[in-house]
């Protein structure tokens, strides 16, 4: 399958049930580079509790800097980021 955004934003921006966080990186013209895809969950039934990351789909480039990623609200809108 096809990593368009219109999959992206279906199968993870825009889904019922799960808060998916998408981590991006664009390039100096404002174009989406690289992403991160994940969810955070915290563990429940036992006496300690546990913050998990879960990480469901990343893409970037070998030689990728942090200088141009930000955190979306989760709903994939790029005009809407939270720097890093």
């Amino acid at each position: 399958m096809a990593r368009t955004s219109e999959y992206l934003n279906w199968r993870y921006a825009d889904h019922p049930y799960f808060a998916y966080r998408i981590l991006i990186a664009e390039d100096g013209k404002g174009e989406m580079r690289d992403y991160l895809i994940f969810r955070l969950a915290i563990s429940s039934g036992s006496a300690d509790e546990y913050h998990i990351v879960h990480i469901f789909d990343l893409i970037a480039e070998e030689n990728a800097d942090s200088a141009n990623w930000y955190i979306t609200k989760g709903d994939g809108d790029k005009d809407r980021p939270n720097p890093v």
